[in-house]
């Protein structure tokens, strides 16, 4: 294969294209115009030499390289979440005599105890993710069990707490020794380094979700500060009309007579801050 025949097949990655076809430069580099080849363009040569005009193939290639990646990410996240749930209600972390909703149940009440906390159905409810209603009947198993009293405060008869008996807080301690027994059994298997870099990316998809949150609550209370200071932007506002836009106009003639002055919106420019109206 002579060199004008190797740079077809570096151009297009095929030999069966003329080696040096219209406009092409020849093998010894004269650097004459040439035609945008398909590979430049990604797009079909015509018989003119002149590309079709479509959009670059590689752009297009790109984006839906990078569509079909998110989309194989996605399912392979649900997978994992699927398998995962599956995991944890077979996995080996629950005492006999207990299902796992009412071993998380103990295992909360005893952790809150230990620290000092009451343990209260609305704030056992909270640590476990559940709703009161499901926790009501996991506490009557419970008690039915004999794992678990419920009985009425000595500072508020209305307020309920729970208490562990003997039984329940045997059962508790059982639970938590099998989680650190987990829990040493899965780092050991994954390796101390992939478990720390997954604490990791967890946590900053954790610290994302939080700024995320954190910005939306911002927004909320400047806009509740401003429309309680009566410093909202009304309808006549200039500052905040669109580019080009005009206000809304101001009412004149016998309705604006009748209108008191005091009510119409005053344009104001905007603040250094960044707010729209002060």
């Amino acid at each position: 294969m002579d060199g004008s025949s190797e740079q077809s097949v570096g151009a297009f990655g095929s030999a069966s294209q003329d080696a040096a076809g219209p406009g092409m430069p020849d093998s010894g580099g004269s650097g004459s115009s040439r035609t945008p080849a398909a590979a430049d363009l990604g797009s079909p040569v015509s018989g003119t030499g002149e590309a079709s005009g479509t959009r670059p193939v590689a752009g297009l290639g790109e984006a839906d390289s990078l569509a079909s990646s998110l989309e194989e990410m996605k399912g392979d996240f649900v997978d994992l979440m699927r398998r995962l749930h599956q995991a944890r209600a077979t996995s080996r972390t629950v005492p006999e005599g207990v299902t796992p909703a009412e071993a998380r149940a103990v295992h909360v009440v005893w952790l809150m105890s230990r620290q000092g906390e009451a343990a209260r159905p609305g704030s056992v409810a909270a640590h476990m993710h559940t709703t009161p209603s499901a926790l009501s009947q996991i506490l009557k198993s419970l008690e039915e069990k004999g794992l678990l009293v419920r009985h009425r405060t000595r500072d508020d008869f209305r307020a309920v707490a729970l208490e562990l008996t003997d039984a329940g807080s045997a059962v508790a301690q059982e639970t938590e020794r099998l989680h650190v027994e987990h829990a040493k059994a899965v780092i050991a298997y994954v390796g101390e380094e992939d478990f720390a870099h997954l604490l990791r990316t967890v946590d900053r998809i954790l610290e994302f979700h939080e700024q995320a949150s954190a910005h939306a609550t911002v927004s909320a209370l400047e806009d509740a500060v401003l429309e309680s200071a009566g410093m909202a932007c009304g309808p006549g506002c200039a500052a905040c009309a669109p580019a080009g836009a005009p206000a809304s106009p101001v009412a004149s003639g016998p309705a604006a007579a009748s209108t008191p002055a005091a009510s119409a919106p005053v344009p104001v420019a905007p603040s250094e801050g960044g707010l729209p109206c002060e």
